[in-house]
């Protein structure tokens, strides 16, 4: 009993633990049924700088041009809903490392989570995304950008905003597709 042994109890502990596994699990769902739904692809790569490269131009400019595709992926969801921009980005961990690479008045850094467990938030991203990480975007059939992979999406203030509802406990009608 480790009550006994060591005076604490591990109930807690493992309450805890299944809840993250849970969460991890169902945040895992969701992005995939995102990947699979997504209708346009916007491709972002470094290029080489230099020699046949981006003459006269620096790392750092190259990484900012990253952010041009993400306002056109933003600009596609409104053309597509004629609703909202996107407001979101889940990324993997090359285009996090480029996202976390810009100067602070592009990205700001949220503070590290307790548990980095699944999907995390990263910080906010031209003050219009909020970005989350994900170590396993890379491995979503399709995903194949050499600077990393990011999905870009909109999230409202009510459901029917939304392009995707997760609720397991309510039943939601809906219209063939």
């Amino acid at each position: 009993d480790v009550m006994a042994e060591f005076g604490v109890s591990l109930e807690p502990n493992l309450v805890s633990g299944c809840a993250e596994q849970m969460n991890f699990e169902i945040a895992r769902q969701l992005i995939r049924t995102m990947w699979n739904g997504a209708t346009g692809q916007d491709i972002f790569t470094i290029g080489t700088i230099g020699a046949g490269g981006f003459t006269g131009v620096t790392y750092l400019d190259r990484i900012k041009d990253i952010t041009a595709t993400l306002n056109g992926s933003s600009n596609a969801i409104w053309s597509a809903t004629q609703k909202a921009y996107g407001n979101w980005v889940i990324c993997d961990e090359g285009a996090a490392t480029l996202i976390e690479s810009l100067p602070n008045g592009l990205f700001v850094a949220a503070p590290p989570p307790a548990n980095l467990m699944g999907l995390v938030f990263a910080g906010t991203l031209m003050g219009k995304y909020r970005v989350y990480k994900d170590i396993h975007l890379d491995k979503e059939t399709g995903a194949t950008g050499t600077a990393g992979n990011m999905l870009v999406g909109y999230k409202g203030t009510q459901f029917f905003e939304a392009g995707l509802v997760w609720a397991p406990q309510q039943l939601f009608y809906t219209t063939a597709p």
